[in-house]
């Protein structure tokens, strides 16, 4: 009786491959070897090179680790059985596949195979384990091919039995593929902001919509998620219509924002819309939409600085987007594209949005010319805080001096304190915005002065509580334009409580977020239910309240689903921050020339080496 012959085999994807080759004999005569074709070592193949059939002209190098190039022909084996004894060749055997690893979609719909399999023979190759010199043998391999142009998935496997004439070997061959990043977007204006039914929303932030590139024109990157950060340091001095005093926040850096995959916006982002991500708002609020706060004239920032003879005037920052392959497992995020130059400016007459060397330029709510005054007065010493630094004792001098004061707390101990403003009724706690003499009741702003304080020991709560009571009980003591409290409901908050009138007493004062206001759960934006807070709180306290600077991005494309029955505003207003993936407080910040409020909502980071 013929005995069985030996297998002669090739190693291939993978080291990280469950693979166990049984190359025995039907009796003890002889040893057991394995060998492969001239010029492997029985590992990995990386396609470089690789041939377009499963045969001789495949590449078979030995690097890589269970990596094949997407799209490309991969050498994964080859066996063969012979006689040890004689060197006879007894049979190539052949390939049967018993299951291949499947993609499918994150929006549902067929699976489809990642990628193919290929069955061949590798002719005429000499053993590379030296076994038998000068004989050659054919050997049934079997390659791969990954087809899906997709990071949705990047690993697979293929389950395969080798069948010879004395053998059956079943064998398990995992494949992987390297993520797929962008390398540039390209960008198209869409005009002013829209809401998710089209509606013309705000005339102000106009919508960028991007598409991302490589050289992969087909490649779809649904599924996975781009995101914004600072391209640099944000410079103040950008920030053209900032003044000491101004209700609005500084606007000078990125506000922040993820885009988690290509959404339908008005038909516009389906799925057949690959790379496509938006849109990313850029510019001034003016909020004259039905889902912002709808006080024209007053509550807006582009108008607030009009009255207050800042226009024309605007700001710019730097932009890097990054990629994040959500759905391959991979968590860092990965810069891409140039820096982009983002911008938004006004006149009396429109509005001006730029990115990434575009620009938009749309007429707004236009207004009597009046013109730009340049000099912002300070009243009071700018006192250059001291380093921050655990239990230091600094001083702020500000509009708000106790605004100010929170902000070095939150700074320092990366935990947020909301602050709410008083009424300011008496002039002598009053100053003009800008160098005017024409005594305009509009340019009013709040006067100020300075604070001494102690910062917390320690950056836990605990410490950042008490450290803005013992803030606050400062403040109180020295007879300024009004008094605050502490308050705790989850958030940390700074609230009026009385305010200085116009003959010199304090009055007590109901906090604007007090008043309890009624909205209605349902799906749309953060962006959407902050304009109806405001909307409601001015409804309810007859105290105008509008938007200030907020992260308009991060707001935009976060849906929410958050209702309120007749509760403090405080309390909804919380639960919509709370809800973000960012850690975010508040500022209502009140402005004693226009009689309004305005919400502005800043990103609290973390020190960069926290405790």
């Amino acid at each position: 009786m013929r005995r069985p012959g030996q297998i002669a085999f090739v190693f291939a994807v993978a080291a990280m491959a469950s693979v166990t080759v049984a190359a025995q004999e039907a009796t003890p005569i002889g040893q057991k070897r394995a060998g492969a074709p001239v010029g492997t070592s029985g590992e990995v193949e990386t396609a470089t090179g690789a041939g377009t059939a499963c045969d001789n002209s495949v590449s078979r190098s030995t690097s890589g680790g269970g990596l094949i190039k997407r799209y490309t022909l991969a050498y994964l084996y080859a066996l063969t059985e012979y006689n040890p004894s004689t060197c006879e060749a007894i049979d190539p055997g052949a390939w049967m596949i018993t299951h291949e690893g499947k993609c499918k979609p994150p929006r549902g719909g067929p699976e489809v195979n990642c990628g193919t399999v290929t069955l061949g023979t590798l002719t005429n190759l000499a053993l590379g384990n030296g076994d038998c010199p000068g004989h050659t043998y054919n050997f049934a391999s079997i390659c791969y091919t990954w087809d899906e142009h997709i990071d949705w998935k990047i690993k697979a496997k293929t389950d395969a039995t080798w069948n010879s004439t004395d053998f059956s070997q079943p064998m398990v061959f995992p494949v992987n593929v390297k993520i797929k990043y962008p390398t540039s977007e390209t960008t198209e204006g869409m005009g002013a902001t829209k809401s998710g039914n089209g509606f013309q929303g705000d005339a102000g932030i106009d919508e960028w919509k991007q598409t991302l590139r490589n050289a992969d024109p087909i490649f779809d990157w649904s599924g996975n998620s781009v995101m914004e950060t600072p391209g640099g340091p944000g410079n103040p001095a950008n920030d053209t219509c900032w003044c000491d005093g101004s209700a609005i926040g500084q606007f000078y850096q990125i506000t922040g924002g993820v885009w988690y995959e290509p959404t339908d916006i008005g038909g516009d982002f389906g799925p057949n819309k690959k790379g496509k991500w938006g849109y990313d708002h850029v510019g001034w609020c003016t909020s004259v939409g039905a889902f912002f706060c709808n006080v024209p004239g007053q509550a807006v920032p582009v108008d607030y600085y009009r009255l207050k003879r800042r226009a024309p005037c605007g700001t710019h920052f730097l932009q890097q987007m990054q990629f994040q392959a959500t759905n391959a497992g991979d968590t860092t995020p990965q810069n891409y594209g140039n820096v982009n130059t983002l911008g938004g400016s006004f006149t009396d007459v429109d509005e001006t949005s730029q990115r990434a060397g575009m620009s938009q330029t749309v007429p707004f709510n236009p207004v009597p010319i009046m013109p730009r005054v340049e000099v912002c007065p300070v009243p009071f010493a700018k006192v250059p805080a001291a380093a921050a630094a655990f239990g230091a004792s600094i001083v702020v001098s500000d509009a708000r001096p106790v605004a100010a004061a929170i902000e070095e707390i939150e700074k320092l101990s990366g935990r947020p304190i909301t602050y709410e403003d008083p009424p300011f009724l008496n002039k002598d706690y009053m100053m003009p915005m800008v160098a005017d003499t024409s005594g305009d009741p509009r340019l009013l702003v709040p006067r100020g002065g300075s604070l001494r304080f102690t910062l917390p020991p320690d950056a836990s709560a605990e410490q950042k509580v008490a450290a803005a009571q013992s803030m606050v009980g400062n403040y109180n003591a020295s007879h300024g334009a009004a008094t605050f409290s502490v308050s705790q409901d989850g958030l940390t908050h700074v609230v009026p409580r009385q305010t200085m009138d116009a003959s010199g007493r304090l009055m007590p004062v109901t906090p604007v977020l007090d008043a309890r206001i009624t909205v209605a759960a349902k799906p749309r934006s953060a962006m959407e239910l902050l304009g109806e807070i405001c909307q409601a709180v001015s409804r309810v306290s007859g105290q105008p309240v509008g938007i200030g600077t907020v992260p308009t991005n991060a707001l935009f494309q976060q849906t929410i689903e958050i209702g309120a029955n007749n509760e403090p505003a405080r309390q909804v207003l919380e639960k919509l921050i709370v809800a973000n993936r960012l850690s975010l407080s508040w500022s209502l910040l009140y402005d004693p020339g226009l009689k309004t409020y305005y919400l502005n909502i800043p990103i609290i980071r973390w020190p960069s080496n926290p405790p």
